[in-house]
């Protein structure tokens, strides 16, 4: 009984402290936080569509141009729609997270990428950053209008690395390596930072 007494003293104490210890931050260290948060943060929500656009390109189709895998846009949209009407967004967010070292190994391991399978890929990676998008600009005011331009600079750069033959070409083999190892360490960062 005394161990659990001095456990409940020690535990409300440490929780009594938090805020204290928190304004007590230094301003320069709060600032760095700041100015270094937010390129990670508009990183993290661009950074799946760059991977998924690479994984998108198909390679059984090398002479089609344009090529675009509608199954993402419409779960995007999809997404959106949902995110926009519903708070739903917890899983997807931490799908959303987890998701630069998901597709990271993928481009590092994945050959083919004409595999019907990948359909289900996209649709599922299409609804999930579609919600978490459409939560975003549904509930930030002030700043609506910044999620709105990641969403919008994320579709741009799906659309057009759909259409660059990376993934199974032979002579692109370094730049495959470093963009799919880049993916999977930021992934492992913002997972720990989140």
């Amino acid at each position: 009984m005394r161990i659990f007494s001095k456990f409940s003293i020690v535990s409300l104490a440490l929780f009594l402290s938090l805020p204290i210890y928190a304004h007590t931050i230094n301003q320069q260290i709060e600032e760095l936080y700041g100015q270094t948060y937010l390129p990670l943060f508009i990183l993290a929500k661009v950074l799946p569509f760059i991977g998924l656009g690479l994984i998108a390109y198909k390679t059984n189709e090398i002479k089609k141009w344009p090529q675009v895998r509608y199954p993402f846009l419409v779960a995007l949209f999809i997404g959106i729609t949902i995110g926009m009407a519903a708070e739903v967004g917890n899983t997807a967010m931490i799908v959303n997270t987890l998701s630069p070292i998901i597709i990271g190994i993928l481009i590092l391991f994945v050959k083919n990428t004409a595999n019907k399978k990948f359909d289900v890929l996209f649709i599922l990676m299409g609804i999930s950053l579609g919600i978490e998008h459409g939560m975003m600009i549904s509930h930030a005011h002030e700043i609506r209008w910044l999620f709105i331009s990641l969403l919008a600079l994320g579709f741009l750069l799906f659309i057009t690395l759909n259409n660059i033959h990376l993934i199974g070409n032979p002579k692109r083999k370094i730049a495959v390596y470093t963009i799919s190892l880049f993916m999977i360490l930021f992934g492992i960062g913002m997972v720990l930072l989140t």
